[in-house]
């Protein structure tokens, strides 16, 4: 388990060089000894790199890493981060085939607090594929939230906002059926 460890590590540390092809190795390492651990780093990485290469070979990585605890440090970034950041967390949690279905009204949220359209589009596309049971206080937490939008919607995601409160009101629904 100590060697694991310190590849872990020494991964980590390699995930803070500026050098592109360094960087696309090391990803592809990660590949294949990524875990939960390496969700953190990988976030600050495309946050930070201005290598469109490596921002794709993250986004693939991330859709493709098996995370056991990874989708509450998915959700904690996806609280406070830019519009591009949430876009690729949101497509990541469907993509990887997790069930975030505790985490609705943080969803919920990065879609109302977004103003991007494909924010708003890829956090619909999570919640689509929630399988159930649904939790009646999260439904309508998510919903406060959406009530909350309303008062200033934005033009750009109007539209997909209201699908989205028609998803949560089904989801609402399947709980009295």
């Amino acid at each position: 388990m100590e060697k694991e460890a310190k590849i872990i590590e020494q991964l980590k540390t390699e995930l803070t060089f500026t050098d592109e092809l360094k960087l696309l190795k090391t990803l592809e390492k990660v590949k294949g000894k990524g875990n939960d651990q390496m969700v953190d780093p990988i976030l600050r990485l495309y946050s930070s790199t201005k290598h469109d290469s490596v921002k794709k070979a993250i986004k693939g990585l991330l859709n493709e890493l098996k995370l056991t605890k990874g989708t509450s440090v998915l959700i904690e970034k996806l609280k406070n981060c830019d519009n591009e950041l949430k876009e690729v967390i949101l497509g990541a949690l469907w993509s990887a085939g997790l069930n975030p279905i505790e985490y609705l009204p943080e969803i919920v949220e990065a879609a109302c607090s977004s103003n991007g359209y494909i924010v708003a589009f890829e956090a619909l596309t999570v919640l689509e594929n929630l399988e159930g049971p649904f939790d009646e206080e999260k439904i309508s937490e998510a919903k406060l939230i959406i009530n909350d939008y309303f008062a200033n919607p934005h033009e750009e995601t109007k539209q997909l906002i209201s699908v989205i409160l028609g998803l949560l009101n089904q989801m609402d629904n399947s709980l009295d059926a």
